[in-house]
């Protein structure tokens, strides 16, 4: 959905959709609709203000088991948008001293005075999910012998193999040379 700066009323507008499906490469899949909510303020010539709200639950695959968990999401976010050639303050960019500052660091510039709203939602839900994805905190995880869920049953299969993975650099060390 393709929102025009130029075309948003003073007081701006709001959007509710739902997100049925996602890109394979966000790393999760939903578990029910995804609702997104947001308001597009505009903020100055060139300038847009969005702010919302992702909830719903995705899937997640545990890191550790990998098996899929339920995540609940409830993401509220903030961005300002600018037009290309505004910068964050409404000056134009050949007028303005290259110098970031610190209002500029949430700001997304744009290639044209419009913003795709689901490419942002998109987004702003790879951004709200964790970065290590535990079923819970608890998790065993795999035995790195065999494979098997260490939630499920004990495996004793790690006794019995204590041979490392890194014993064969135990062998002959290079020591130092003697400079005769």
């Amino acid at each position: 959905m393709l929102v025009y700066f130029e075309e948003l009323p003073l007081a701006g507008r709001d959007f509710v959709w739902q997100l049925l499906t996602l890109d394979e490469d966000c790393g999760c899949e939903p578990d029910g609709p995804l609702e997104a909510r947001c308001h597009v303020q505009p903020a100055g010539p060139g300038r847009a203000t969005i702010e919302g709200r992702l909830s719903g639950t995705v899937l997640l695959q545990c890191d550790r088991c990998l098996r899929a968990y339920p995540f609940r999401l409830d993401a509220p976010f903030l961005v300002r948008a600018v037009a290309p050639g505004v910068t964050g303050n409404g000056i134009p960019a050949d007028a303005a001293a290259p110098i970031c500052e610190a209002s500029d660091l949430d700001l997304i510039e744009l290639d044209s005075p419009c913003v795709e709203l689901e490419a942002l939602m998109r987004e702003q839900l790879l951004l709200s999910l964790p970065e290590k994805r535990l079923c819970r905190d608890s998790c065993a995880g795999l035995c790195p012998y065999c494979g098997a869920s260490r939630d499920d049953q004990p495996c004793d299969c790690g006794q019995k193999n204590t041979v490392s993975a890194f014993a064969a650099l135990a062998g002959p060390r290079l020591g130092k040379t003697k400079n005769k």
